[in-house]
């Protein structure tokens, strides 16, 4: 979902970082894809990473993964306490 600010933190982010990303994107409200997105999360929340078999569902754990993936220190408590206080 292009417009969901959980997503656009990870295309940012992805972006900012040349993490390439492939970005799938699917109307949650039709008929037509939201099972494809419940598929993958059955909370049917968005974003969802999909990583050979390995698939995450909440941008903070995203962001953590792709930190980790690509050797990226890990954020500190208090960056990580303010990403939550975003959300």
């Amino acid at each position: 979902s292009v417009p969901s600010p959980y997503v656009r933190r990870i295309r940012i982010w992805a972006q900012q970082n040349s993490c390439k990303l492939e970005l799938v994107s699917l109307d949650i409200f039709s008929e037509q894809d939201r099972p494809t997105m419940a598929s993958k999360n059955p909370a049917r929340k968005i974003p969802i990473l999909v990583d050979g078999d390995l698939t995450l569902s909440d941008s903070n754990s995203i962001l953590r993964y792709l930190l980790e993936k690509t050797g990226q220190p890990k954020l500190t408590w208090p960056q990580e306490h303010l990403l939550t206080t975003i959300n």
